[in-house]
């Protein structure tokens, strides 16, 4: 997993330099690129091609909402 602390910190600049500064806690996504799957690194070779494909099949689930992820320590 990787979390997006550099896609964090531009969204919140970006957006309150438009004026649209919202004080609420930034929630990293798979959608927004707040988080996502690392990279395979040594691995890579390791990994075939159909679990990359359904990786990201469940990746793009996940994003639609077809897949529904809850969590205790999501935001309320």
């Amino acid at each position: 997993m990787v979390k997006g602390m550099d896609v964090a910190v531009y969204d919140v600049i970006k957006n309150a330099g438009e004026g649209n500064f919202d004080p609420k806690p930034y929630v990293g996504t798979l959608e927004n690129g707040g988080t996502g799957l690392a990279p395979f690194h040594d691995l890579e070779a390791k990994v075939s091609d159909e679990t990359k494909a359904e990786l990201e099949k469940i990746k793009k689930d996940i994003i639609s909402g077809s897949i529904k992820i809850t969590s205790e320590s999501q935001p309320k």
